[in-house]
């Protein structure tokens, strides 16, 4: 872990749950962090002025299928790559999700 409650797992992409999405703006500045990526309900965007949100509303349980998102979120992760920034992506809770 680093100073925000997320994981750098490559070059651009972070993976958390949603208090790193709540870091203060300074510290997600510092890590490029100019998208994010929320899935669940109950998380609304902080700092819209400064970052690029995507939130899916969907429930975070074992039924709720993803596979019909994953399109149009590939197309938000290669945005945030082709633009320079890194992207967090996260849920409520780290781990809830993280292996899909």
């Amino acid at each position: 872990m680093s100073e925000i409650e997320a994981n750098r797992i490559n070059d651009f992409m972070w993976l958390g749950s949603f208090a790193g999405a709540c870091a203060p703006l300074p510290v997600l500045m510092k890590h490029n962090i100019r998208y994010i990526l929320t899935v669940g309900n109950e998380m609304e965007p902080l700092y819209t002025e400064d970052i690029i949100y995507k939130v899916l509303y969907l429930d975070d349980v074992a039924q709720e299928c993803l596979l019909k998102y994953f399109k149009e979120c590939f197309l938000f992760i290669n945005e945030a790559k082709d633009n320079g920034y890194n992207i967090l992506v996260h849920w409520l809770v780290l781990g809830s999700r993280s292996n899909v």
